[in-house]
């Protein structure tokens, strides 16, 4: 038993010896890396209402798909015209003096933090909603659901013809 201890007591002296650290031998590492940005947004395929209905409607856009790792970023939209405005097929133009139908523009955030329902858009970009969060589902854009409101007839008794305008959304980090 005495010689057990012994050893017991050697083998733990020794090993104090060769786990001892000396301060003045340490060293450290620094590990860094980086993540690349990711801000894009993709819009669906461009949207045919087949008769306007005269006492107004509502028309999903489809949804705008935005990704974006960063925590603060804003999207913003303007329109060619603000309004669903009479074209000129042979002139592939608006029509001059041509009449508008007014509408109103929805954009749903799907976690329900920034919705812009009720706009009326301009021809330049307008005020930016702002995001202090990135999008949903990883690495796979979030969609944003887009819809018009288009005002009835009333006493207008629109023009027959096609109408139409032309959304733009941007992302950015400003």
């Amino acid at each position: 038993m005495k010689k057990f201890v012994l050893v017991v007591a050697l083998f733990l002296i020794s090993s104090g010896f060769v786990f001892a650290v000396d301060p003045a031998n340490d060293d450290s590492l620094l590990i860094t890396g980086t993540v690349s940005q990711h801000l894009w947004v993709t819009l669906g395929s461009d949207v045919v209402i087949e008769e306007l209905n005269t006492l107004g409607g509502n028309v999903s856009l489809g949804n705008a798909a935005i990704r974006s790792n960063i925590k603060s970023w804003y999207v913003r939209f303007k329109a060619d015209k603000g309004a669903l405005t009479l074209w000129d097929s042979t002139a592939s133009d608006y029509a001059s003096g041509g009449q508008d139908i007014d509408y109103t523009f929805a954009f749903t955030d799907a976690v329900g933090n920034n919705d812009l329902t009720t706009a009326i858009l301009t021809t330049a970009y307008g005020n930016p909603l702002h995001f202090v969060r990135k999008t949903e589902n990883g690495s796979n854009a979030e969609d944003f659901a887009m819809s018009i409101t288009y005002a009835p007839q009333g006493a207008d008794n629109w023009e027959a013809g096609t109408y139409k305008d032309t959304i733009s959304v941007q992302v950015t980090v400003l």
